[in-house]
């Protein structure tokens, strides 16, 4: 079985003509448009030794102009319930968080809760994960889009 489902996320950004400034003071010119399309997937919740808590992780991949890198947040919350029923969901942690996706590379990773986090969450309960992503600046993106786990026990 996948260790997630059908609740990916698709978007396609643009970065327009422009002069811009890269978050570390340096500015860059943009002579021509160019787009990026990036796919989202929160895996299942899943027991973490190493952080000694139920986590989950959104990875994110993107395809565009090579050698680029591009500016993603991502909002995570995890939810559990005692009981086989999604409606009875309660979020139990959230993370939201930029990082840059390098086009063409490996899929970047972002995890709730955040790692190293003093939140810790038990086995035992009924676990699903969901995000959403938007680019941060200067990529300018349509709608945010947002994907979801499946809905499991985590024992």
């Amino acid at each position: 079985m996948s260790s997630h489902d059908s609740g990916d996320s698709y978007a396609t950004y643009t970065l327009t003509p422009g002069k811009y400034e890269d978050g570390t003071g340096r500015v860059f010119a943009q002579a021509t448009a160019k787009t990026y399309s990036c796919t989202g997937t929160s895996d299942r919740p899943h027991w973490s030794r190493g952080a000694a808590s139920v986590i989950s992780k959104t990875r994110v991949s993107c395809t565009g102009p090579a050698g680029s890198k591009i500016p993603v947040r991502v909002y995570s919350v995890l939810a559990r319930t005692s009981s086989n029923n999604v409606k009875s969901l309660r979020s139990v942690a959230e993370t939201s968080y930029v990082q840059n996706v390098a086009v063409g590379g490996s899929r970047q990773t972002w995890y709730v809760p955040l790692e190293r986090s003093s939140t810790k969450l038990n086995k035992g309960y009924y676990y699903r994960a969901a995000h959403s992503q938007h680019v941060a600046p200067p990529l300018i993106g349509g709608a945010v889009r947002s994907g979801r786990s499946e809905f499991v026990l985590v024992k």
